[in-house]
């Protein structure tokens, strides 16, 4: 696996963001029928469709990526499209607030819109996720290093069991 230095992806350039490796980003309106209840996500499959990763939108990053990606509309009313997302793959460090233990995690960010820096994206690999990247060889993996502020990941957040729920 390839190290590249960490830069945040806000302070990149376009250019530096388009360089990134890219993946298909399906974005989909879903409704649960037991539950009455309409989702926004957006799932980026990789390493041959063996690894699927779910960001969770809101309703209006949903249309906003639409819009600034110019989808066709007849695509999005009928609640699903697909745009090329450029991503990358971070590898940190965290200490644990309860044992005083440091602790690595790994997250998949990007944006839904790259030119406008719109829609910022990014998802927690857990469990068998990080099993299967171990497993082949990812490229461009970057180290961002101790994370000194990681008020929202902490080492029983990033369980080694996958979230089921």
């Amino acid at each position: 696996m390839e190290q590249v230095e960490f830069k945040q992806l806000s302070e990149m350039s376009v250019e530096e963001i388009l360089s990134l490796e890219r993946g298909k980003l399906i974005v989909k309106q879903e409704y649960n029928e037991y539950r009455k209840i309409r989702s926004f996500n957006a799932y980026l499959n990789l390493l041959d469709d063996m690894l699927q990763v779910r960001f969770r939108l809101d309703r209006a990053s949903y249309f906003v990526i639409a819009k600034l990606r110019n989808v066709d509309p007849s695509l999005v009313a009928k609640g699903e499209y697909v745009v090329s997302f450029p991503y990358r793959l971070v590898k940190a460090k965290g200490i644990s607030k309860n044992t005083g233990k440091e602790f690595e995690y790994y997250y998949i960010e990007g944006f839904g819109s790259p030119k406008d820096k719109k829609v910022y994206l990014s998802s927690f690999l857990r469990g068998s996720q990080l099993d299967l990247v171990s497993c082949y060889s990812f490229n461009n993996i970057v180290d961002r290093g101790l994370v000194a502020d990681s008020e929202e990941v902490n080492s029983e957040s990033i369980s080694y069991f996958d979230d089921l729920g």
